[in-house]
């Protein structure tokens, strides 16, 4: 990490949200905030059924990889990364890992929890990233990568994207300019329930059609 870099402690606090708030990323300051995905939302990635985000049991430790310093001492964080897409759904947790380590560009720092609404973000862009790519980033989408470790489905990576596979609600307003509704463009109702991975990587689930049918599928990201 740069010299000098010790941003706000705070900034990495889970925020206090009153709804799924998209992450939104500042472009002068470089903080960032909001949720990665939200409880109930359907992945795009199956039009038949619904997949939705996972649940950490280790409290997002396989996420939170790196330290930095920060306004009060030193923080474990996880990384969000840029310019790289998703790792392949036959990796392993560890192969996964190292994919956006040697593909992507290291865009910002985090810390990641759990709220009612869903997977919250917190935390700031590094001191490197130039003007130009703080400015695409905050233009940008945010989506996750869950892979099976130790019976579970875990983050083990976030990254910058153009369409992420949980989509986020969308502020809409009125002609009077006042907010009135967040909508998540492309979700379906919940109909599923998540299963950790019994191979190499991704999310498996069980998934209830609408004739009853039951089959598992596998999640990437």
């Amino acid at each position: 990490v740069a010299p000098g870099f010790a941003p706000p402690a705070e900034w990495f606090d889970q925020p206090k949200f009153t709804g799924p708030q998209p992450i939104t990323v500042d472009a002068e300051t470089g903080r960032l905030m909001g949720h990665l995905a939200a409880w109930g939302t359907c992945h795009v990635g199956f039009r038949d059924r619904c997949v939705t985000p996972p649940r950490s049991a280790s409290g997002y430790g396989f996420f939170h990889t790196a330290r930095i310093p920060v306004s009060t001492g030193h923080l474990d964080v996880g990384i969000i990364t840029m310019d790289t897409g998703h790792a392949p759904i036959e990796m392993t947790a560890a192969s996964s890992i190292s994919h956006y380590d040697n593909t992507g560009t290291q865009a910002a720092v985090c810390r990641v929890g759990e709220d009612q609404f869903g997977i919250w973000v917190a935390g700031v862009t590094l001191p490197f990233v130039s003007a130009e790519e703080r400015l695409r980033l905050s233009l940008a989408s945010f989506s996750g990568d869950w892979r099976h470790i130790r019976g579970g489905a875990e983050l083990v990576a976030a990254l910058a994207v153009n369409t992420p596979g949980f989509p986020m609600p969308a502020r809409k307003t009125g002609a009077d300019n006042v907010e009135y509704a967040l909508v998540a463009a492309g979700a379906l109702p919940p109909a599923v329930k998540a299963d950790p991975a019994p191979a190499t990587g991704g999310l498996v689930a069980d998934v209830t059609v609408d004739d009853g049918e039951v089959g598992r599928i596998v999640l990437g990201g």
